[in-house]
């Protein structure tokens, strides 16, 4: 068989998006594999964000057979959902579509790179670890229940460029040139949530990236957060309510978050604050490398 990797085009989104949840769910073992994050949308929502995320196809012919999608986090970068039509498992094609992966990293000029797989299948792990990506720590994919009202805290005065420059400050702290703006300006551009905040002085203390319900990556009834850092276990833990506030206001039933294990102080305040994990994944990191994961680093962001 031949394959031909190439960008996706708008055209292809549709069947992007099938063989991502029938890929998922199979894996999985769902009944009905089509029900694979039902009400979300990380295949179009990345593919219209082309300031941080690349998406790559995988054509027999001018049939679409697979996908993978790279995200650019300024001096980090990861790449998933890698999906394959199960029909195509085991040919190769994952291999030829990390292959421009690998080179879009090289482009972007990203210090270190990761992913999140399934820490049960040694398929995954042996393939990842051709390209030099090793396991780490746990991935834990979070929820809270949210009900009634809860205090918000008061939200960000300023212009959206004054907030992504604050953003941008905080995050480079945490790892030189770590930068989520491409996340911000796809949230408000297509309407996929908000950009929550709490205060810190004249400035801010911490902030999350949320998408909210349906037609984001968050799905019915929840808000996701995607990416959040906080520079101090207070600010943090204020974070988490005000996004907890935010989904009471949108009349989202639950708060969704992955936090990775290895920033342990953020997953014990996590815990401690009535988050519960839901399923867990492995964060893999190419090198072997720390990047921006840290003990003592109030951080969130799954890469899934």
């Amino acid at each position: 068989m031949t394959f031909d990797i190439r960008p996706l085009r708008e055209s292809d989104l549709p069947e992007a998006d099938r063989i991502y949840r029938l890929a998922f769910g199979t894996f999985m073992g769902l009944p009905d594999p089509m029900a694979f994050a039902a009400g979300a949308d990380s295949i179009g929502t990345r593919w219209r964000a082309p300031a941080c995320n690349a998406a790559f196809g995988a054509f027999e012919g001018e049939t679409l057979v697979g996908s993978n999608y790279v995200a650019n986090w300024g001096s980090f970068g990861f790449f998933g959902p890698l999906t394959v039509r199960p029909d195509y498992w085991s040919k190769g094609i994952a291999q030829r579509l990390l292959e421009p992966t690998m080179d879009t990293f090289a482009n972007w000029g990203v210090r270190q790179a990761g992913l999140f797989t399934f820490p049960n299948s040694p398929k995954h792990l042996g393939l990842y670890q051709k390209y030099d990506f090793w396991p780490q720590r746990l991935i834990a994919l979070t929820a809270k229940k949210v009900s009634g009202e809860v205090a918000a805290s008061a939200a960000f005065e300023g212009s959206r460029a004054e907030l992504i420059a604050a953003a941008r400050a905080m995050s480079d702290t945490m790892y030189p040139g770590l930068d989520v703006s491409g996340e911000i300006d796809a949230v408000l551009d297509q309407k996929l949530g908000e950009i929550v905040t709490v205060r810190d002085g004249a400035s801010i203390g911490a902030f999350a990236v949320c998408h909210v319900g349906p037609g984001s990556e968050a799905g019915p009834k929840a808000v996701y957060i995607k990416f959040a850092a906080a520079r101090e276990g207070k600010h943090f833990g204020a974070l988490l309510t005000a996004c907890e506030a935010l989904a009471a206001r949108r009349g989202m039933s639950a708060v969704t978050a992955g936090v990775n294990t290895a920033c342990h102080a953020a997953y014990r305040k996590m815990l401690a604050q009535g988050y519960r994990t839901q399923f867990t994944g492995v964060a893999m990191q190419r090198g072997n490398g720390a990047g921006y994961l840290a003990p003592d680093a109030f951080v969130l962001g799954d890469w899934r």
